[in-house]
């Protein structure tokens, strides 16, 4: 809870507020999903030692990392938007940082996960469960989607039941947990190669498991957060047109 505090205090640095303007994130938005930023500088490991907190239990909590050579500490996450990743009750199990700084370094990873933990396992954790749940229980029905800003746009659009796996392959362990609730999901798919290949693996997945599939493909090579950001009205008669067994 600490480590969310911090993140969501530094919201407002400008580079948080230049990405989150970018995505045309608003406040509601962002209260929501309790988005956050990591600033450079170590300043978590800096703030969070300062108010008590041992270096220990924030490594262990994958939080810090420590450095081989010199066994000095630095932050996780830096220079990233920082997402929480929760259980469907809210329980903070994780992060999930996008990077947003200007470094062009390829060893730099678009989006980086908390290190896995005794209580965060990524093939086992879901991005939105929380605020999707209410949603996927009452309509027996889920959105899957690839990445968290096309879970938060979905919502954004009245898509409340989306989720989407922490940047992996959707895992056995993730389509039993979201099946206790949900009976039909709907593969909403990047149109690219890529895209095209996940729905096709997932869906086999999901019907081995007794389940409905059904598929809504995003045309015009986009994915769902950059076909929605401009057609927010328009979901209801996307699906409509588009979605199909």
């Amino acid at each position: 809870r600490a480590a969310q505090d911090f993140f969501k205090s530094k919201i407002k640095i400008p580079a948080a507020v230049e990405y989150c303007n970018k995505r045309s994130w608003g406040k509601e938005l962002i209260e929501e999903f309790n988005i956050g930023y990591a600033p450079s500088g170590n300043q978590l490991l800096k703030e969070l030692t300062k108010a008590g907190h041992k270096k220990e239990t924030l490594l262990r909590a994958g939080l810090i990392k420590q450095n081989i050579d010199d066994g000095s500490y630095y932050d996780t996450f830096r220079e990233r938007i920082v997402f929480p990743i929760t259980d469907k009750s809210g329980r903070i199990l994780g992060f999930s940082g996008r990077y947003v700084g200007s470094s062009d370094k390829k060893e730099i990873p678009k989006y980086l996960n908390t290190a896995e933990t005794e209580i965060f396992t990524k093939g086992k954790q879901i991005f939105g469960h929380y605020q999707a749940y209410r949603k996927i229980a009452t309509s027996e029905t889920v959105y899957l989607v690839e990445g968290n800003p096309d879970v938060i746009r979905m919502h954004e659009v009245g898509a409340t039941n989306t989720v989407a796996p922490l940047g992996t392959s959707l895992t056995l362990d993730q389509i039993k947990e979201l099946a206790k609730k949900a009976r039909t999901f709907i593969l909403v798919g990047d149109s690219d190669e890529a895209g095209t290949e996940a729905v096709i693996k997932h869906g086999k997945k999901i019907i081995e498991q007794g389940l409905n599939c059904r598929i809504m493909p995003i045309v015009e090579g986009k994915d769902p957060d950059e076909y929605f950001s401009i057609r927010k009205g328009e979901f209801d008669d996307y699906y409509a047109a588009n979605c199909r067994d």
